[in-house]
């Protein structure tokens, strides 16, 4: 299937050995629908195979080039030797082929935090901030950011930051943007939408803002803690009054239960004076 959504017709490769026709390895696309759903393990090997062979075609054709009557004996043990390293290789390619598929197609639930566990954060001017959690109580975990007395209110099945609990203990409904960054389970594909109102100052007009979220893939991270497998999140904002809009990635990463990096388009919809819209890494973090 093409990007813009055309058909390719049969095509077939063929040597003397190998004959290899598309119209055996085919897939559909109703064949990968959202929700993690896989293939069965035999026509993700055949695909895999297919790849492979393609590969190794050029290897095949130089052996069959090689091979003569004068160096029958040595091209005989030459080639077993190939035969041999060729299986092991094709062995090693379809596990990791199919570990990684099957990691993306799962779904990833959210994240069990516990009293203690905390992370650590640093932007692109060299500021720093913790979050860590303080309590879990009614289906919520609480969890004290950059050292505010107020605490932040995730929902522990979705992550959602739901609630801001003040410091006289009164529960106020979180209602600005990023409130659902996190929308578990998740997995590659997933997409969901929020709407916000905010009034920037009093006395001004209420701003309507509709968010946008994307699973687009699972990527390796580097980060100044480590290197992480992550869910990248595509997060759109945009203002309706204005029609601008930006755009932020995120990367989730189920080993450490948080985001370990977010990178923002550089525009003007996002202030870099503000900390909160500034890129930033994971630069330590722990876990009870």
């Amino acid at each position: 299937m093409w990007e813009d959504g055309r058909t390719r017709g049969p095509q077939r490769i063929s040597t003397k050995n190998l004959t290899i026709s598309e119209e055996n390895v085919s897939t559909k696309n109703n064949d990968w629908k959202e929700g993690g759903k896989m293939k069965t393990l035999e026509s993700i090997s055949a695909a895999a195979i297919v790849i492979f062979e393609l590969i190794m075609i050029p290897s095949a054709q130089i052996a069959k080039l090689a091979r003569s009557k004068k160096h029958l004996k040595y091209s005989t043990s030459r080639s077993r030797g190939r035969g041999a390293m060729k299986n092991a290789l094709l062995t090693a390619f379809l596990m990791l082929f199919l570990a990684s598929f099957v990691w993306a197609q799962e779904k990833c639930e959210a994240s069990v935090w516990n009293v203690g566990d905390k992370w650590t954060y640093k932007d692109t001017l060299g500021d720093t901030w913790t979050n860590e959690v303080v309590d879990i109580k009614d289906g919520l975990f609480l969890v004290r950011e950059r050292g505010s007395k107020d605490l932040s209110a995730y929902d522990t099945k979705t992550l959602n930051h739901n609630f801001i609990i003040e410091e006289s203990g009164r529960k106020l409904k979180y209602t600005r943007t990023f409130r659902k960054l996190f929308d578990f389970p998740i997995f590659v594909g997933k997409k969901w939408t929020d709407t916000t109102y905010m009034r920037p100052t009093t006395g001004q007009t209420e701003v309507t803002y509709v968010s946008e979220f994307k699973v687009e893939g699972i990527e390796e991270v580097s980060t100044s803690a480590g290197v992480y497998k992550a869910y990248k999140i595509r997060y759109k904002q945009t203002n309706i009054a204005s029609h601008r809009s930006g755009w932020v990635l995120y990367w989730y990463s189920p080993d450490v239960k948080n985001w370990v990096k977010r990178e923002f388009e550089e525009t003007s919809f996002w202030p870099s004076r503000v900390q909160e819209f500034r890129n930033a890494e994971l630069i330590s973090y722990e876990l009870r």
